[in-house]
């Protein structure tokens, strides 16, 4: 019976029916009994006789794939895998694959959330509250503001899409315009100075890659907005 470890600790905690399938599909399954990222230490020793693994953020490296001899598939829960040393693993026959679409609806929830956090200043009342100081925030209308989106792929849309209702003006920076998407939801692709310059709110969705590495630096932070 091919035997499965999981590693990330979020992996059905609200829904059991991954496990049901897996264990449908006749694979023993065992969870991440830690419930926290594994250390190296601990990946080699859970990881030793295991067919594939459900990973998370840990270091898979080349030592420790090395170590799980028997060691075929690993399934990456998101997008990258950065974390995952793709050299060894294709030496050793191991098939790695990403869910890159998982997490878009949650991570776009979340997005918006933390907008509406700062636009109103929740997080600010709810200090001051708790701190026994009663100071009206008035905050700021999300409503007609300019979203800058950087990064429009899969999370950068999901929240041009759920943001409709606020009537918003959108503009966006990709390497990648998609410009059936744009036209769509009247979305402006411009330069990455300009959105930064014009944007009153700037959300950021790129993947981990050598030539976006601190492409937000003190120059890009001096160009924005300084109130909304």
């Amino acid at each position: 019976m091919p035997k499965v470890f999981i590693s990330t600790t979020s992996f059905a905690q609200y829904d059991a029916s991954p496990l049901k399938l897996l264990k449908d599909a006749g694979m023993e399954v065992e969870v991440n009994p830690y419930r926290r990222k594994l250390t190296p230490e601990e990946c080699s020793n859970l990881y030793k006789d295991i067919d594939g693994l459900i990973a998370g953020t840990e270091a898979l490296t080349t030592e420790i794939l090395r170590s799980a001899r028997n060691l075929k598939v690993i399934s990456r829960c998101g997008a990258g895998a950065d974390n995952i040393d793709r050299e060894v693993a294709e030496e050793l026959g191991i098939k790695v694959f990403t869910t890159p679409d998982a997490p878009t609806q949650a991570v776009a929830e979340l997005t918006i959330g933390l907008v509406l956090d700062l636009m109103r200043g929740i997080s600010i009342e709810d200090h001051l509250l708790r701190s026994e100081r009663w100071q009206k925030h008035m905050g700021s209308l999300l409503s007609g503001k300019t979203l800058g989106i950087l990064g429009l792929g899969r999370i950068g849309k999901k929240v041009v899409e759920l943001t409709q209702p606020f009537n918003l003006k959108y503009i966006a920076w990709d390497i990648s315009p998609d410009r059936q998407f744009a036209d769509r939801y009247n979305v402006e692709f411009t330069g990455l100075d300009e959105l930064l310059s014009k944007a009153d709110i700037v959300t950021v969705h790129l993947p981990y890659a050598s030539e976006l590495e601190g492409i937000i630096g003190e120059r890009e932070l001096s160009l924005m907005k300084r109130e909304v």
